[in-house]
């Protein structure tokens, strides 16, 4: 707590503090549970060059979603052959720029195939598959079953096969993804299922099969975590009795990003004033849904605390933001201990798409980030300036 509120003061607020204790504990936990499958972190959740360094001394891969997410990872010192591209309607200028850095593509579409065999002939290629399953906190984050625009339907599978070799591609693998923000086992584990028995009859030509990601954390005190070590362990069994009656050597493969990233970030704001109205104690800050959008786009939940002064009275308030949005609301009558003006509050668990869904709107700037660690407080990221917001 000390250390966050010497950062806040040190580098002013709004601010995204990253502990760097928390980070490896998350990557080290995962790798304890998680051993036999190829790890891909997903940079969608963050994409910090300082967080991704330590990520991949940690051993994992990348998984990117966009041209510039591929630059971020081979800056980050992952090499092409660690990278994976797995991007929903990718152009074909997209695809141009990720074949001739070495990466991997995988497509959810048979339209897709024809604009990549259009500038990469021969390429390897994976098939992002919608079989059916989907999971997720919100429904904007379910991605896979009925009504959602991302994967091949199993119904077009054969067609999509069928397309890869005649545009003279090659078959690398099988993918898919069912949603994020799951806590429990049987969700992944239905679409874990459903992927290897379609996988089966193409077990001996397949290099990989990608099970996704969507690893959820408790962000509320009633929420039970993930129990990871159950899951490894109900996952390994299944790829054992999946080998041992097809055969092949795919390598199997998982897309974790929340779960490593989200628990070591907290966003510290400062409290700009406390206002009464309707019989309501509004908490207005210096931050808002520009710097955390989730509990405005999810209705997601992120615990708050005052840094300043922990012991004072608790009572029940909205915490606000500075938009003009009368969405911008980031807690609604939460107990916390009473706020004063100029009192540094810090919203936990804004790890995982927190800065990396942050915006510019109302032409605020987006905030700095700072890695927290023995050594003290490093900026990592410096406040994003006035002039680069007009420019």
């Amino acid at each position: 707590m000390q250390a966050l509120l010497l950062a806040a003061e040190k580098f002013g607020t709004p601010l995204y503090a990253y502990e760097e204790e928390r980070l490896a504990a998350s990557l080290a936990w995962w790798k304890r549970c998680m051993h036999g499958f190829d790890a891909h972190y997903a940079l969608k959740a963050n994409a910090n060059p300082v967080l991704l360094d330590a990520i991949r001394r940690g051993g994992f891969m990348a998984d990117a979603v966009s041209p510039l997410e591929v630059e971020q990872a081979l800056r980050a010192g992952f090499p092409a052959a660690a990278i994976t591209f797995t991007a929903h309607a990718p152009s074909q200028d997209d695809l141009a720029l990720v074949h001739a850095r070495g990466v991997e593509i995988t497509v959810d579409s048979v339209q897709a195939l024809d604009r990549l065999a259009a500038v990469a002939p021969g390429a390897r290629v994976g098939l992002r598959l919608n079989l059916g399953v989907g999971a997720g906190h919100h429904n904007h984050v379910v991605t896979g079953g009925r009504g959602v625009k991302f994967g091949i339907p199993r119904a077009e599978l054969a067609d999509a096969i069928a397309a890869v070799s005649n545009h003279g591609l090659e078959l690398a693998g099988l993918h898919q993804h069912i949603g994020s923000g799951i806590l429990e086992a049987q969700s992944f584990l239905a679409g874990a299922d459903a992927l290897l028995e379609i996988a089966a009859p193409l077990a001996r030509s397949l290099s990989f099969i990608d099970f996704g990601g969507g690893f959820g954390i408790p962000y509320r005190p009633e929420e039970q975590a993930l129990d990871l070590q159950q899951l490894g362990e109900a996952l390994r069994a299944r790829v054992a009795a999946w080998r041992s009656a097809f055969g092949g050597s795919a390598i199997m493969r998982l897309q974790p990003g929340r779960i490593l990233v989200a628990s070591a970030g907290t966003l510290l704001t400062r409290v700009i004033e406390v206002k009464r109205a309707d019989g309501v104690s509004f908490v207005a800050t210096d931050t808002g849904a520009h710097h955390l959008v989730r509990p405005m786009l999810y209705g997601a939940w992120h615990a708050v605390e005052n840094l300043s002064r922990p012991q004072a009275p608790q009572m029940p308030v909205t915490l606000t933001g500075q938009l003009c949005e009368s969405g911008d609301v980031l807690a609604v009558d939460r107990m916390l201990a009473l706020p004063l003006a100029g009192d540094v509050l810090a919203i936990r668990d804004a790890g995982a798409y927190g800065y990396s869904m942050a915006s510019t709107y109302n032409l605020r700037p987006r905030p700095a980030e700072v890695l927290l660690s023995d050594r003290g407080a490093e900026l990592i990221r410096p406040r994003e300036s006035p002039s680069s917001v007009l420019a």
